[in-house]
């Protein structure tokens, strides 16, 4: 009602608006099949098992984001995916640091 009084119309027509939301809900799980097939084609399934094959982090990572993407929105995945990789990254880095002899100086 408050939302029918801000529009400035006199008449509301709910009939209308279900039969409208009835038509959207019929016409959506069309598109959705069309977003899973253009999905499925960009994906280029070969690249990902290379990826996997090259650095198991990656494939970690990739696959961490694409379970954090279906079962959570879009920005959580992301701050989870952002947040695995530095972790990883950093823990992998460190272990393949040299120490350094504290008598050895740069540039001599």
């Amino acid at each position: 009602m408050i939302a029918d009084r801000l529009s400035g119309f006199d008449t509301h027509q709910p009939n209308r608006e279900l039969f409208g939301q009835a038509l959207a809900n019929f016409a959506v799980p069309f598109f959705g099949g069309v977003l899973i097939a253009t999905a499925y084609h960009m994906v280029r399934i070969d690249e990902l098992r290379q990826t996997a094959r090259q650095s198991r982090l990656d494939a970690l990572v990739l696959l961490a984001t694409l379970v954090a993407t279906v079962v959570l929105d879009l920005i959580s995945a992301l701050l989870i995916e952002l947040s695995l990789y530095l972790t990883l990254r950093r823990t992998r880095i460190s272990k393949r640091l040299v120490p350094i002899d504290s008598e050895d100086t740069l540039g001599d």
